[in-house]
């Protein structure tokens, strides 16, 4: 949860799902900046990752790419055995981590070409009241 106090974000506020937007400028080079309360909230490092989806662009923490499901492999790969050779553990972790998001992406693509368009009427429709 996020709480905004005086410029600053906090976690585990009533706020955590809520969208916060804050007006910036952009340069004639197109730069801008990011608020100071949301890089230090997401832990921003010296990059991150920018993503166009539809008419949106997204800044996320380059640095959290690399540690999804990190603990994850880890204890497969210890309960596999790996553990005794540091090589074949290193090189299997990456072969794995490599893994994970071509197939997010995939169940990705799998969901929204398997779904139904959902617009307010239907998802608020009581089968009850139609009878």
């Amino acid at each position: 949860m996020v709480e905004v106090k005086e410029n600053n974000l906090i976690r585990g506020s009533a706020m955590d799902n809520k969208r916060i937007s804050r007006r910036v400028r952009v340069s004639q080079n197109r730069q801008f900046n990011i608020p100071k309360d949301f890089y230090d909230y997401l832990g921003m490092g010296e990059e991150a990752i920018i993503e166009l989806h539809s008419n949106r662009l997204v800044i996320r923490n380059a640095e959290s790419d690399n540690n999804y499901f990190a603990e994850q492999i880890m204890e497969e790969l210890f309960s596999e055995g790996y553990s005794n050779d540091q090589e074949k553990f290193i090189n299997e972790f990456k072969r794995r981590s490599n893994e994970i998001k071509p197939a997010v992406e995939s169940l990705i693509t799998d969901a929204l070409s398997n779904s139904e368009p959902l617009d307010v009427d239907t998802m608020f429709d009581d089968e009850e009241e139609s009878k």
